[in-house]
């Protein structure tokens, strides 16, 4: 979604199955135009120009991939459109909407002249591109990849002024009106869909990574070969966890075994003396009933 700067105008963009491009007045809910994007195509993102006569809209393109679409604000199909190569999250346009700036999960940078039929140029990250910004004038352009870093671009070039490396996925920029400054937040536990394609959820993959570790030490303590691990403790294997007072007890270790195996066959001697008495049952109700 997005606002103008006046607050009078509202873009807004629908997922599946409706796949809507909308243009709202704050006097009520009708729309004031609205456009069928493409088909399989959730509308994921919109900005507004700061004179309010142009939204730009980018698209989950799951098969077509004509991801981006521009809009005069007073009309219901699309000025342009352009296309990348795989799903588009983030745009932003400058303040006069003479410039785009697109992040895409084709890992590029792109920055777009409304006027031109092809990008000025893209740039590729090591990752796919989440989020990106531009500055009102349209010369700066910030950027926040997977691959962990923030971008600084010049629309005079596809070669990066600098870029920071942080400690996770950078899921959101933010640069001043001038370009002097950039704001950036990173969230490697977000839940983040990635539309047709399976959830990125890191969160989720560390629980069941530190699952599997569990469950494999719990599979490996033994009781009695020698070694106090996993879920062992003095009180269930004496043996491993004994320490150094192993070699004083071997008397109590031997006890306490034979003491088991006692405990085991008088276990076994009770079910036995269980198992008569109900067969004494079954035969005595046997006698009562003929069968």
């Amino acid at each position: 979604m997005s606002v103008s700067s006046d607050g009078r105008l509202v873009a807004a963009g629908s997922h599946s199955p409706e796949e809507m491009a909308y243009l709202f007045s704050i006097e009520n809910n009708v729309p004031l135009t609205k456009f069928k994007t493409s088909p399989d195509a959730p509308v994921w993102t919109a900005a507004m120009s700061r004179d309010g006569k142009y939204t730009i809209y980018g698209l989950d393109s799951a098969n077509t991939y004509t991801s981006i679409f521009l809009f005069l604000n007073d009309k219901n199909t699309p000025l342009k459109t352009w296309t990348t190569d795989w799903w588009v999250r983030s745009v932003d346009i400058s303040s006069n909407g003479k410039y785009i700036a697109v992040g895409s999960g084709d890992h590029n940078i792109y920055l777009i002249d409304k006027d031109k039929d092809q990008p000025l140029w893209k740039f590729e990250a090591d990752e796919r591109v989440g989020y990106v910004s531009i500055s009102q004038d349209g010369n700066y352009i910030a950027a926040g990849s997977k691959d962990k870093n923030v971008y600084l671009l010049s629309k005079e070039s596809k070669i990066p002024i600098w870029n920071y490396k942080t400690d996770s996925w950078v899921a959101s920029v933010a640069i001043s009106v001038d370009g002097t400054y950039i704001v950036a937040g990173t969230g490697a536990a977000q839940y983040l869909s990635e539309g047709h394609h399976p959830i990125y959820n890191p969160e989720k993959g560390l629980k069941e990574e530190i699952a599997k570790e569990a469950d494999a030490i719990i599979k490996e303590s033994i009781c009695g070969d020698g070694m106090c691990e996993g879920s062992e403790t003095k009180e269930n294997c004496y043996k491993d966890c004994c320490g150094e007072n192993c070699d004083l007890n071997e008397e109590l270790i031997e006890k306490s075994d034979r003491l088991n195996d006692k405990d085991e066959i008088d276990n076994r001697d009770t079910e036995i003396q269980k198992k008569g008495f109900f067969e004494k049952i079954i035969d005595f109700l046997r006698s009562l009933f003929g069968k």
